[in-house]
C-alpha cells in the first residue's frame, strides 16, 4: 500500500516508513464451542441477557476466503449484549474465552473482534477467574451479579 500511494500521489513521494506493526493481525479464525453462541439473531434483535458481561456492536459479514474482501457486510444501527455464557466453553472445566475465540457465529465475528469488545470481554474473563478463587467454583458456577458488579465498578458498560 505504501509504495502504491508513494507511486502515485505527489503528497507521498518523499514519504518513508519510520515503523510497522511487527506481525500480521489475523482478522478471523476459530471459535471455541461456548455454553451460548452468540448468533446473528441475537444481533439482529439487540438481545439482552441476563448475564450480560459486555457490548457487542451491530456488524455482520463474511469474508471471501480466497481473497482480502467481504463476501458480505452489513452493518446495524444497534448492539446486543455478550451473555457470559459466551466465554465459558462446552467441554473444558478451568477455562474462559474472551476476543475473537469465543462463542460466536463466524459470519458475526467482526461484531466482536474489535479492540473495545476483545478488552471488554477479556476484563470479565479476568474478573471471572478472580471470582472462581473466592467462591471456589467452576467457571461454570461464577454467580453473574457479582460478577457484573465488579465490572460495572471498574468501568464496564453492560446495558
Amino acid at each position: 500500500m505504501f509504495e502504491y500511494l508513494r507511486g502515485r500521489l505527489d503528497a507521498f513521494k518523499e514519504a518513508y516508513v519510520v515503523s510497522s506493526g511487527v506481525q500480521a493481525g489475523i482478522r478471523q479464525s476459530r471459535n471455541f464451542r461456548a455454553t451460548h453462541t452468540l448468533c446473528e439473531d441475537d444481533l439482529r434483535r439487540a438481545a439482552r441477557f441476563d448475564d450480560a458481561i459486555a457490548l457487542a456492536v451491530g456488524l455482520i459479514g463474511s469474508h471471501d476466503p480466497a481473497g482480502s474482501h467481504y463476501a458480505y457486510h452489513e452493518r446495524l444501527d444497534r448492539v446486543c449484549q455478550v451473555p457470559y455464557r459466551c466465554l465459558v466453553p462446552k467441554e473444558t472445566d478451568g477455562l474462559l474465552l474472551s476476543g475473537r475465540c469465543m462463542g460466536v457465529e463466524p459470519r458475526i465475528q467482526d461484531a466482536i473482534r474489535h479492540m473495545p469488545v476483545c478488552m471488554a470481554t477479556g476484563s470479565a474473563a479476568g474478573t471471572a477467574a478472580a471470582l472462581t478463587v473466592r467462591h471456589e467454583c467452576q467457571v461454570a458456577e461464577v454467580p453473574i451479579k457479582p460478577l457484573q458488579n465488579a465490572l460495572r465498578t471498574n468501568g464496564a458498560i453492560l446495558e
